[in-house]
C-alpha cells in the first residue's frame, strides 16, 4: 500500500462554521499542482481541519469502508490517474477568512438557463465557479440551501476571463447537474446538492 498524508492548514470562509469547497479544492491543487481530468466529490461537511492521503486505488476500498472520507478526488498528473482523499482531522479551526460571495458574482447575468460572467472584479476561478452556479441555481429553483456535491474538470484553467455555466439536468429532483464552458469551451461540470 502506497500512502502519503499531509495536512492541511485551512481557514473557515465568512461567517460559515464548515471548511468552504472552494478552499479544499485551491489547497490541493496548491499540493498536486498542474493536473488535468479532475474529478472531486465532497461526501460531508467538514467542521476541523483535513489531512489528505495520496493513495493507490488497493487503499480506497479500505477509506471507503471506514467511512472517514469527506473528499474524494482523482486526477491526471504526468499522464498517471492519481487518487487523494480527505479525512477530518482532530485540529480545530480557529481563524476566518473575510469574504462576500456578492462580490464574486458581480459583472454577472442570466439568461434563461444559462449565466455568464465576462469581467471578473473578485475571486478564484473555483470561486466564482461555485458562486455563479449557485446564484443560478437560487434562480432556478429560489433560494435554497446547498452542498456543492462534485466538480469535474478537463483541466485547472488560470488565465480565464469568461465564464458561462448552464444549467444541464434535475437527477432525482435532488441533485442538479450544470455544464462548464470557460472562454466558449466547454470544460466539465458541476453538481449541486439540495441541504437536508
Amino acid at each position: 500500500m502506497n500512502h502519503i498524508a499531509q495536512s492541511l492548514s485551512l481557514k473557515y470562509k465568512g461567517d460559515r462554521d464548515y471548511l468552504h469547497g472552494t478552499d479544499i479544492i485551491s489547497a490541493l491543487l496548491d499540493i498536486t499542482g498542474s493536473i488535468k481530468k479532475m474529478s472531486i466529490r465532497f461526501h460531508k461537511n467538514v467542521s476541523k481541519n483535513l489531512i489528505v492521503h495520496f493513495i493507490d486505488l488497493e487503499s480506497l476500498e479500505q477509506f471507503r469502508l471506514s467511512n472517514e472520507i469527506c473528499v474524494l478526488m482523482s486526477y491526471q498528473k504526468s499522464g498517471d490517474m492519481k487518487i487523494a482523499v480527505a479525512t477530518e482531522g482532530s485540529e480545530n479551526i480557529n481563524e476566518r477568512l473575510e469574504y462576500n460571495e456578492e462580490d464574486v458574482v458581480i459583472n454577472s447575468e442570466i439568461y434563461g438557463h444559462k449565466i455568464i460572467q465576462n469581467k471578473p472584479d473578485f475571486g478564484s476561478l473555483i470561486e466564482r465557479i461555485v458562486a455563479l452556479n449557485k446564484k443560478l441555481l437560487n434562480n432556478l429553483y429560489e433560494n435554497k440551501s446547498w452542498f456543492f456535491t462534485q466538480i469535474d474538470l478537463d483541466e485547472y484553467y488560470v488565465n480565464t476571463v469568461k465564464l458561462t455555466i448552464e444549467f444541464d439536468r434535475s437527477i432525482g429532483g435532488l441533485m442538479y447537474k450544470t455544464i462548464l464552458y470557460v472562454d466558449e469551451k466547454k470544460a466539465g461540470s458541476i453538481i449541486f446538492s439540495r441541504n437536508k
